[in-house]
C-alpha cells in the first residue's frame, strides 16, 4: 500500500497580524520590533510583510522562562518605586501604578518616569519610554478590572 507523506511548508513571509499571532503579541508590539531592527519587514503595494525567518529567529531567541516557588514571608518591597519596577510590562498597568502612585501631580509622574528611565536595565529604556507615552493617554482613563 502506498504511503501518504505531508510536508510542511513554511511561509516566507506573513502580515503583521499574523505575526502577532504567531508571537502571541499586538500589531503594536510588531511594529516596534521592526522599528528596532528586530524583525525584517518589506513591502508589497500597500502591505507589509514580516520575514518569517526574522520572526522565528526572533522566537527562538527568548529566554526561557523560569517559574519558582514564593518564598514564605518574603520581605515586601520598600517604595512604590520597587513595586513598580517589578510589577508592571504594559502601558495599562504603568497607568494604574502612576495614577495610583502620583495622581494628578504631573511633576511626581515626571519624576517617576524620569527613574524609572535612568535606573532601567541596558536596553530597556526604549521600552520604558514607549510605555511611558502610551501609559499617558491612558491615565486617569477609566479601566475594567483584570
Amino acid at each position: 500500500m502506498p504511503m501518504l507523506e505531508v510536508k510542511t511548508i513554511e511561509p516566507a513571509a506573513l502580515s503583521p497580524e499574523g505575526a502577532g499571532s504567531y508571537l502571541s503579541v499586538t500589531k503594536r508590539q510588531i511594529y516596534f520590533l521592526i522599528a528596532d531592527g528586530v524583525l525584517i519587514a518589506k513591502r508589497s503595494g500597500a502591505r507589509t510583510l514580516v520575514d518569517f525567518q526574522s520572526v522565528k529567529k526572533y522566537y527562538e531567541g527568548l529566554p526561557f522562562k523560569t517559574v519558582s516557588a514564593s518564598i514564605p514571608n518574603a520581605p515586601q518591597c520598600a517604595s512604590w518605586m520597587d513595586w513598580g519596577l517589578h510589577h508592571w510590562d504594559r502601558a495599562s498597568d504603568l497607568a494604574r501604578w502612576l495614577d495610583m502612585a502620583a495622581g494628578s501631580d504631573e511633576v511626581a509622574v515626571g519624576r517617576i518616569l524620569g527613574a524609572l528611565i535612568r535606573d532601567a536595565p541596558p536596553g530597556a529604556e526604549r521600552i520604558i519610554q514607549r510605555l511611558a507615552m502610551d501609559a499617558d493617554s491612558l491615565r486617569g482613563a477609566p479601566r475594567t478590572m483584570h
